[in-house]
């Protein structure tokens, strides 16, 4: 606008930097230590978050014993409804892979997020958009190879669980009393 002020013209750029980020962790398997994974990646992302000066919400976005094979699980869930609420301008997850590791269920929640003016941030990534080709095409090879990792380690474990099984040796649980 002509002849703002050019301090009313600063305050309202600082405002529409600042995001209302929410932070989302997930760690496959529950822990029984005081410092979990879901803890550090919520650290990272909440200095991640800090240094630009976005607001972090402070709602849990915490899946834990949660596995990437679905996108089913309570915190995304919670999360999603957040986002079609408009209460969040940029979802912040550590790493692309603790958001989902099937490109399927990747190209669902960027629709989702597209959808509701919400932007992904990956801390370990920090210059990761969607918007350029050539970045689009590396985050589908990424979530590409996080899938093949994951039906890799599902082939070991089961060749793991077959020669144990072989041996006669017991694969899973505790022995049944009786």
């Amino acid at each position: 606008m002509p002849g703002l002020d050019p301090r009313i013209a600063k305050i309202r750029e600082r405002i529409h930097q600042m995001r209302r980020c929410a932070i989302y962790t997930r760690q496959s398997r529950s822990s029984d230590q005081k410092l979990t994974s879901s803890d550090v990646q919520r650290q990272f992302c909440s200095e991640f978050c800090r240094a630009r000066n976005w607001i972090i919400r402070e709602d849990r976005y915490d899946d834990v014993s949660e596995s990437s094979e679905t996108l089913d699980r309570p915190a995304l869930q919670r999360l999603m409804a957040a986002l079609e609420d408009r209460r969040i301008d940029a979802v912040v997850v550590y790493r692309l892979d603790r958001l989902t590791r099937r490109l399927k269920d990747f190209a669902h929640l960027l629709e989702h997020f597209e959808r509701n003016e919400v932007e992904l941030v990956v801390v370990t990534d920090p210059d990761f958009t969607t918007a350029r080709a050539s970045q689009s095409l590396l985050t589908n090879l990424a979530i590409s190879v996080a899938e093949f990792e994951q039906e890799m380690t599902r082939e070991r474990m089961a060749e793991a669980r077959s020669t144990l099984k072989r041996r006669g040796r017991r694969i899973a649980g505790v022995v049944p009393y009786g």
